[in-house]
Formats: C-alpha cells, structure tokens, sequence
C-alpha cells in the first residue's frame, strides 16, 4: 500500500486561507465585481496575483461570456465589431 507521503506527492499545497482567497475571489468575478478591488480586499498588490492565483473560471462561464460577446450584448459593443467578430468566427 502506498503511504500518505507518496500519494499527495505532486499535489499542490493547500491551506484555509488559499480555499478561502479562492472561493471569494471566484465568487466576487462570478457576480461581475471589479477585479481591481477583489485584488485590493484581498490584500494583493498586483491584480495578476488575484487573476492567476485565486479566480477558477468554469469553462461554461468562458463559453457564455463569449457567446455574450459575439451576439453583441456586451454594454458599448458596436454593430461593427460584431460583424468583425462573427465574420473570424
């Protein structure tokens, strides 16, 4: 049998804190909160921080938000860009 050493070995560490940093950072973007100032409740000084570290994107958000963008219902999005979009797509 393979001891608890070997099977967490490769697994990155977790703590309390990193779940938590997480799970809010992810559920601020989720409600469509500046990640600016998730970054800055977080403590962080960097934005790339919160972004790379602590928001989990769910592929489905990914694809909805981009379905969003190519129908043209983003706020300001001009008729011109969709037909830009849509003619790549």
């Amino acid at each position: 049998m393979d001891s608890m050493a070997e099977k967490i070995k490769g697994l990155p560490l977790v703590t309390i804190l990193n779940m938590r940093h997480r799970s809010f950072a992810t559920a601020c973007v989720n409600i469509s909160m500046d990640i600016v100032k998730v970054s800055r409740m977080l403590g962080h000084t960097q934005v790339n921080t919160t972004i790379n570290r602590y928001v989990r994107y769910k592929s489905d958000d990914i694809q909805e938000e981009f379905d969003r963008l190519i129908m043209g219902q983003k706020k300001g999005f001009k008729e011109e860009h969709k037909r830009q979009l849509l003619s790549i797509h």
